[in-house]
């Protein structure tokens, strides 16, 4: 247990993607996480289309809102365009 708590108080004040990454990381083999940490509101449509899986760790309602926007402006472009 002393392990976990250690663990855990190394993680406080650090920025939630960036624990989330390096925990996942550091269980799961050939899983290779970038995590980002700033507003998404101020990234282009063109920056999430890089990506195969978004995972979200949104405390705001408008982050939220904002990117289930792209999320579903990007389904509809990939079905328009015969990508799905």
């Amino acid at each position: 247990m002393d392990m976990v708590c250690d663990d855990w108080l190394e993680d406080v004040g650090k920025p939630k993607a960036e624990v989330v990454a390096k925990r996942v990381m550091e269980r799961v083999a050939g899983v290779e996480i970038v995590p980002h940490f700033y507003r998404i509101e101020d990234k282009e449509l063109d920056f999430y289309n890089d990506f195969s899986i978004i995972v979200l760790g949104l405390d705001s309602i408008e982050a939220r809102r904002f990117i289930a926007g792209k999320v579903l402006i990007q389904m509809t472009l990939s079905i328009c365009s015969g990508f799905i």
